[in-house]
């Protein structure tokens, strides 16, 4: 049996090693999953949803960042964790919101406020995003910087996941309603930088059933 996930607050990681190349390497950069939503335009639990191989939107939207982050928080909610929808995330902390009601922006801050000291940038992921490329992911990583925002874009239109240098961890700790980190990127443009990227998954998330079933056709296409 794998191991259970366990609700827990994020804990500093151990150890500081020095770089071997201080100019040159990345920063190092961890990913916040927010996956504490009530799918209201859905009419029901979205990330427990199975799709065609049989596993629910949570995981598959959790294997593209698990490939490429070692470091991942989860931001979820008590109700979704009694009825297993994290249990794919086995050996991953999960911080439960109380106050998940109030919109991803309680979500976002909640994460931001459990970010490791040793996290330099994080990247803002969302839990109902299965068809991100590694890849894609990858481009984007190589860009961060403490002092940046990174923005993927596709056909002129931002999407997720968005990254924020340590610079600005203080400003997603204020973060509310639902409108996510909008106000912090508006706030600090000088320090976004856009990156086009061709893959159309960065603005591809399931918001209601429709969505869902063109995600299972495409599937079925594709096997």
């Amino acid at each position: 049996m794998p191991e259970a996930p366990h609700p827990s607050s994020a804990t500093n990681a151990s150890g500081n090693n020095p770089p071997t190349v201080a100019l040159t390497q990345s920063p190092k950069t961890g990913a916040l999953l927010l996956a504490a939503g009530f799918s209201r335009r859905f009419n029901g639990c979205k990330l427990a949803a199975r799709l065609n191989d049989g596993e629910n939107l949570f995981t598959h939207s959790l294997k593209s960042v698990r490939s490429v982050f070692a470091d991942i928080l989860i931001i979820g909610r008590e109700a979704l964790l009694e009825q297993g929808v994290y249990d794919s995330a086995n050996g991953l902390d999960i911080v439960l919101n109380p106050d998940a009601a109030q919109g991803m922006g309680s979500s976002l801050a909640c994460g931001a406020r459990m970010i490791p000291d040793d996290w330099q940038c994080a990247a803002i992921c969302l839990a109902d995003m299965p068809q991100l490329s590694p890849a894609t992911l990858q481009q984007l990583i190589e860009q961060a910087r403490e002092d940046r925002i990174i923005l993927p874009v596709h056909n002129s239109k931002p999407g997720h996941p968005v990254i924020f240098g340590a610079q600005f961890f203080a400003a997603l700790q204020q973060c509310r309603g639902d409108s996510g980190a909008r106000q912090v990127i508006k706030t600090h443009q000088d320090a976004v930088i856009r990156i086009p990227v061709d893959d159309a998954g960065i603005l591809q998330d399931i918001d209601d059933r429709d969505s869902l079933q063109r995600l299972l056709d495409a599937s079925e296409q594709l096997s």
